[in-house]
Parts: C-alpha cells; sequence; structure tokens
C-alpha cells in the first residue's frame, strides 16, 4: 500500500484537474464535490475541495480516530504505524467500502447541491448511492445539470446537457485558459 501511495504523489494533475481549477477561480462560489481520493485537484489548484471519500493523503487511527502525520520511516515499514494516543493501528483517511461517507462532507455536498444553478456531473457511474442522487437533487432544485462523461449513465439521461468524452479532453474546451 504505501509503495502504491508513494507512486500517487508522482502522479501529476491532468487537464480535467487543471479546468476545473480554473473554472473555480473564475466563479469564486463554485464548490467541487468529488469522490476523488487523491489529492490532484488541490494540486491543480482548485480550493475548498469536498471529499466525500476521503483523502490518501491524510491519516487516522482505525480506533480513537486521532488525526497521524506519517514519517519517511513509518512510509516505508512493513506494517502500518502505531497511534500514540491509544496503540490502534494508522489507516488512510479514506472511506473503504461499507464504511460511512464523512457526515460534515456529505452535508455540504447536499447544501451547495440544492443551492447551485448548475452542476457539472464529472465521469461517475451514476450508480453509487448516496452520491448518486446529488444530480437528480440538484435538478430538483432547479439546477442545469451537464454530464461529461465518457460512457452513458443514469444521469446522462437526466441531464440537461450530455457531452459524451474523457474529461481531460471535454473540459479543457469548456474553461479554456
Amino acid at each position: 500500500y504505501m509503495e502504491r501511495l508513494k507512486r500517487l504523489g508522482e502522479v501529476q494533475p491532468n487537464p480535467a484537474h487543471l479546468a476545473i481549477a480554473r473554472l473555480q477561480k473564475q466563479k469564486r462560489n463554485a464548490t467541487l464535490i468529488t469522490q476523488n481520493v487523491d489529492d490532484l485537484h488541490e494540486r491543480a489548484g482548485s480550493q475548498a475541495v469536498l471529499h466525500l471519500h476521503g483523502t490518501i493523503a491524510r491519516f487516522h487511527c482505525n480506533e480513537c480516530g486521532a488525526a497521524h502525520l506519517i514519517s519517511a520511516i513509518e512510509m516505508n515499514a512493513d506494517q502500518p504505524p502505531v497511534c500514540d494516543l491509544c496503540l490502534g493501528k494508522i489507516r488512510p483517511s479514506v472511506v473503504w467500502f461499507g464504511e460511512m461517507l464523512p457526515q460534515h462532507e456529505l452535508q455540504q455536498a447536499w447544501q451547495a447541491v440544492r443551492a447551485c444553478d448548475l452542476m457539472i456531473v464529472i465521469g461517475t457511474s451514476g450508480v453509487v448511492y448516496p452520491v448518486a442522487e446529488l444530480p437528480f437533487a440538484g435538478q430538483r432544485a432547479g439546477a442545469t445539470i451537464l454530464d461529461v462523461n465518457p460512457v452513458a449513465t443514469p444521469i446522462s439521461e437526466m441531464a440537461n446537457i450530455s457531452l459524451q468524452g474523457k474529461a481531460g479532453e471535454v473540459l479543457p474546451l469548456l474553461v479554456p485558459q
């Protein structure tokens, strides 16, 4: 796992991440809600990102929940680090299968969706709930839904505008430099 985490740090934001960051700079009240666990949006320049599935760049104790910074030695160790407070195992701060989404971020996402006038949905299957409900809630609240996806999904079918293609190719055309 740690080896994959180190490699993730070498990955750079793609043109879609950069276009989203440009859009946020142009529209100061734009909210970015993501299911991605990497920090590529932040590295592209996005601010105030709501990570609904957590972030792999942060760590916490699996027992007491305390935040934990990973040292270079711990990063290269064969076993997970141990919490200084309770001796529990330290884990990445991501949502694993079967776990609850972070409630604070989810509440913020619902608030943003209910208040938006345009919602751009990018690259999601549209079948994992409760997040898949967000575009439908936005539409019910009066937002225009723009779907960008390489394949058709349930969201593509309900969207006001559906652009079929890769986000890294489509978004730079929508938000030029």
